[in-house]
């Protein structure tokens, strides 16, 4: 990870992308995806995803500020 640290994220990414499409949950027996059966649905996946998308943000900005504290030796 240290030497091929960019090539190692794109990766990880598209692994992460490629498999929405298998985790989705509204599908047809034949595998085509298919929209939210409500708007109620829509809601709740759109805000899970905020949640995550600021739990990694926070996650991201205390490791900055843990890494950038200086140190009491």
């Amino acid at each position: 990870l240290e030497h091929r640290h960019a090539l190692t994220m794109s990766v990880l990414t598209g692994l992460m992308i490629g498999s929405v499409r298998a985790l989705w949950p509204w599908q047809t027996e034949e595998r085509d995806l298919l929209p939210p059966p409500s708007a109620l649905d829509f809601v709740l996946l759109a805000g899970l995803a905020l949640v995550g998308f600021v739990a990694v943000t926070l996650l991201v900005y205390a490791g900055r500020r843990r890494d950038a504290a200086p140190t009491a030796d």
